[in-house]
């Protein structure tokens, strides 16, 4: 499953900025979508541009719980 990172200010309720995006390997400030989620097989990544730090990971799962129930 992913979901989209974008450099736009977060806008949507289900965005989630990240605190730490230097930490996560990202280029400038960024938030993620979570109200877009999709479904990608492995063998299409190509390579891995960062990651989140827990801090962030947290948020995120937070925000995925509240939204989608027990996630």
């Amino acid at each position: 499953m992913v979901a989209r990172v974008t450099t736009q200010a977060a806008s949507a309720y289900h965005d989630v900025p990240i605190t730490d995006w230097q930490g996560a390997g990202l280029l400038a400030p960024s938030s993620v979508r979570l109200h877009k989620l999709a479904t990608l097989e492995k063998s299409l990544i190509r390579r891995v541009l960062g990651g989140l730090q827990q801090t962030d990971r947290n948020q995120v799962s937070a925000m995925l719980k509240q939204a989608y129930g027990t996630w």
